[in-house]
Parts: structure tokens; sequence; C-alpha cells
């Protein structure tokens, strides 16, 4: 299909999987920053310009969901270039997209300012 892994972290269970996919043609270069188990870090390179983008799966049990905004927070710190963060981060952030069950606002999301 004219692609290749440029990195995976495979699924357990349910939970978790990611799979980052680069283009064969080699028109930018792929370098992996940094992985963890909900998220993939990737150095995007074309000619003299650079930027970063982290793929994210957040775990749907909550038990190790929160480790995933502690994680971009202290990762923010180490990144300069324009960065881009997709994927599925499995937040409900209004009571509107929930049906059943007990919504809260879980302040730790907000992501504080650069230092």
């Amino acid at each position: 299909m004219g692609y290749e892994a440029g990195e995976i972290i495979e699924a357990q269970g349910h939970a978790r999987g990611i799979w980052v996919l680069v283009e064969k043609s080699k028109l930018f270069q792929v370098e992996v920053l940094d992985t963890f188990p909900q998220a993939v870090t990737l150095k995007i390179l074309k000619g003299t310009s650079c930027w970063v983008c982290t793929a994210i799966y957040a775990n749907p049990h909550l038990t190790h969901h929160d480790d995933l905004w502690p994680y971009l927070i202290a990762l923010r710190r180490c990144i300069l270039q324009p960065w881009l963060l997709l994927g599925d981060f499995n937040e409900i952030v209004s009571p509107l997209e929930v049906k059943g069950g007990n919504f809260s606002l879980w302040e730790g999301w907000k992501i504080p300012p650069n230092d």
C-alpha cells in the first residue's frame, strides 16, 4: 500500500494500540522521539522544516487514563518545534456527551502555560 511501520504499540486486550505508518516515498524523514503506552511522538523533517506530532490513543480505563495528561505536560516542556497532538483522547468535556452514568469534569486536563 506504499507505507511502512514508523512505530507500533500493540493493543493489550481492548485498550491501547497505535500504529504510525510512514509513506515509503521518503519525501520527509520521521524520527521517533518518545513512546508511551498511550502515545507515540515523532519528529517530522522535510528540508529545513521540522515539527513534532504525537499520536494518542488514551486508555479508556480511568485507572490508566489519568497517566496520559501528566505525561503530555512533561513532554511539552521538551518540545520547541510546532507540535500537533492527534488521536483519541477518550475525554468527556461536556455533560451533553454522556448518556447514563454521572458526568464529572476533571480539571486535570487543562494544560498550564509554558514555563
